[in-house]
């Protein structure tokens, strides 16, 4: 089993730390209106007290377990707690666009997805699926074409 992180661009993790740091806050003015003696944004209170626990709770996971997982012969991608697989039987290549930097895997039913993970880590996660898979067709682009 071989596990390769998400490469979060840099404004994402800024747009992460934003939102952590925005849902945080909440919490932190909720906590302390919640003290103040008033009936009636009490409920108003909890509820974005809620809503900012969901947030940092949403925001943590997916900056702390959005990887890639190659297990058995299954191609794993997680973002937080969204999670989706790809059967490895259905790869029919990989191409490494070197102008743009990217690593796409296409699919026998003719869909693709672009793999987001440190460009050092392309020959290894290229590697790990052709020990499952060695018919996978692996090339190297030098010029970028539009997907259909």
């Amino acid at each position: 089993m071989k596990k390769f992180r998400y490469a979060f661009s840099t404004l994402l993790w800024v747009l992460l730390g934003a939102t952590l740091a925005v849902s945080l806050t909440g919490i932190g003015v909720n906590i302390y209106n919640l003290t103040i003696p008033n009936v009636i944004s009490i409920v108003p209170n909890i509820i974005f007290l809620a809503l900012c626990i969901l947030l940092t709770v949403l925001t943590l996971s997916v900056a702390l377990f959005s990887f890639y997982r190659i297990k058995g012969d299954k191609v794993i991608f997680r973002l937080g707690f969204i999670s989706t697989s790809y059967p490895v039987k259905n790869v029919i290549a990989i191409v490494r666009f070197k102008i743009s930097q990217t690593l796409v895997v296409y699919f026998d039913d003719q869909t693709f997805t672009r793999i987001v993970i440190s460009k050092k880590d392309y020959e290894e996660f290229t590697n790990a699926l052709r020990e499952i898979r060695p018919e996978i067709i692996f090339t190297e682009n030098s010029e970028e074409r539009e997907e259909k």
